[in-house]
């Protein structure tokens, strides 16, 4: 956030222009494959997302049968939770 207002003031953006920005503004993430990020992002950067194979599902859970084949499966919260200083819900399973 202080990304923005910092931005903002070096191009002479009201405060409040820059605030308002921010109350509209909606986490994003772009996924890309590993080879096309920078040699710097490659050293930081952590899967987001995996294609095909199975579904990441809980030990008393089967994929059913019949079912198509897994395209895609991405995770939306752990990135973000390391970046935004804003609390998202952090889905639980548990087995009995």
């Amino acid at each position: 956030m202080q990304l923005v207002y910092d931005t903002a003031q070096k191009h002479g953006v009201p405060h409040t222009v820059a605030a308002e920005l921010l109350a509209h503004s909606r986490p994003c993430i772009y996924l890309l494959e590993f080879d096309d990020l920078s040699s710097a992002h490659r050293e930081t950067a952590r899967p987001a997302a995996r294609t095909g194979g199975l579904p990441s599902l809980p030990d008393d859970a089967d994929w059913l049968d019949g079912m198509e084949p897994l395209v895609l499966t991405v995770d939306c919260v752990s990135p973000l939770h390391e970046v935004l200083p804003i609390e998202l819900p952090m889905a639980t399973c548990s087995s009995s």
